[in-house]
């Protein structure tokens, strides 16, 4: 084929034309699988990023002397990309479950997210919610290791403001995050 000749040379504009040729077959894998999780979802677009990417490295692995069309195997190329992305965000999702060390977002209070995965978003105002009623919970040492840790403070700094040995902080946020997970079980967030 021409167009994967002209990108293997280089060619960008070959690449944009080969990636709007097969823009709609993109977006049917996407939209192919459910991509919503409770207040967590997936965002299409860092998904179609993904298949895009699967679809440049297409271009390199295609061998064009097997009897297979090109758009075949950028399809199995790209589901396969698609899938692997939407494996390992659940894997994550469900493994890693809520951290109290995530603050991705320095302007608001949520001191706990889901893993770091660049694609995760919230309804903030509802996880808000959740947040205050978990934190209204706690004893004041454990809020403030939470606040302090959510400044991205180490556990030596958290130590040494709270005038507490540096193995209690550890062991807190051990217990913290697991009562997290309790909480949100329990709530069905």
């Amino acid at each position: 084929m021409d167009i994967i000749k002209r990108i293997r040379s280089g060619d960008d504009t070959a690449f944009e034309q080969l990636l709007k040729d097969h823009h709609r077959m993109i977006y049917s894998i996407i939209n192919s699988f459910s991509l919503e999780s409770g207040d967590f979802a997936i965002d299409k677009h860092d998904l179609y990023q993904e298949a895009s990417l699967a679809l440049y490295e297409a271009v390199f692995r295609f061998e064009e002397d097997r009897s297979t069309r090109f758009s075949s195997y950028a399809y199995i190329v790209i589901r396969n990309r698609v899938v692997n992305v939407l494996r390992h965000y659940y894997r994550t999702y469900r493994e890693e479950g809520y951290s109290i060390d995530v603050n991705e977002n320095p302007d608001c209070n949520i001191a706990f997210a889901v893993g770091d995965q660049p694609f995760l978003y919230h309804r903030e105002q509802e996880f808000l919610n959740h947040y205050h009623r978990f934190m209204n919970g706690l004893s004041l040492e454990d809020r403030k290791i939470i606040e302090m840790r959510r400044r991205n403070l180490s556990y030596q700094q958290i130590s040494d403001r709270l005038n507490i040995k540096k193995k209690r902080v550890d062991n807190r946020l051990a217990s913290l995050k697991r009562s997290i997970r309790e909480f949100i079980e329990s709530e069905g967030i």
